[in-house]
């Protein structure tokens, strides 16, 4: 008796979702985006930055006799990766701490085990990210132009282009300084924001200053 009713309510809900779907009228939506024929690649700026291997930093793998040994050897690794332009330029961008550092220990006649090995990890860890992540990190990738094609294939060239621009929150905190100023403010027009833009119907504002 239980399994007929649900039969029966099953028929019913069938019979007017039917007759909802006969009287609804199909509107079509327009799409948000739309493809176009050219694309942007982000990419590691030097997939090849470096056929040297990396040398083993972990202390446990040696003998204490042989500790000695393996700090020149990781030295000379630091010196041969420092002495790339387009890999010191890069690490200065990123961390000028550790490009300080790099130079410091790179210059001392005797510099200690320890930190050898602790700037060497720190190095080894920024070329691993300038070969295998192209996150929007400084110097260590790029945007270039791609085309769709049937098949896959790249050409990697060598003439990057750096090109450097203000960021938003660095350009608003400037904006609230120079409104301090009792001399401009009276000079200071009210004018719409030319870097909004509209994205499926809303309005986008690429920074927007937190408010406490």
């Amino acid at each position: 008796m239980n399994r007929g009713r649900c039969r029966r309510a099953t028929r019913r809900v069938g019979s007017d979702r039917l007759q909802k779907h006969e009287g609804t009228r199909h509107v079509a939506i327009p799409p948000a985006f739309k493809a176009g024929t050219t694309a942007l690649v982000r990419a590691a700026a030097r997939p090849s930055v470096t056929q040297l291997p990396l040398p083993d930093f972990d202390d446990r793998s040696f003998r204490t006799e042989d500790l000695e040994e393996a700090t020149t050897g990781r030295l000379a690794w630091i010196r041969s990766i420092w002495h790339d332009p387009g890999i010191a330029q890069a690490l200065r961008h990123a961390s000028p701490v550790l490009a300080a550092e790099v130079e410091a220990v790179e210059s001392a006649n005797s510099p200690s085990t320890r930190e050898v090995r602790r700037v060497g990890v720190s190095v080894a860890r920024y070329l691993l990210r300038a070969l295998h992540r192209p996150t929007p990190f400084g110097l260590f990738a790029g945007v270039t132009t791609a085309t769709f094609d049937a098949e896959p294939h790249s050409r990697w060239g060598q003439n990057h282009a750096v090109v450097a621009r203000a960021g938003a929150e660095w350009v608003g905190r400037l904006i609230e300084q120079l409104e301090r100023s009792g001399e401009l403010l009276p000079l200071l027009s009210v004018v719409v924001n030319n870097t909004t833009f509209e994205r499926d119907g809303s309005l986008v504002v690429p920074y927007q200053a937190a408010r406490p």
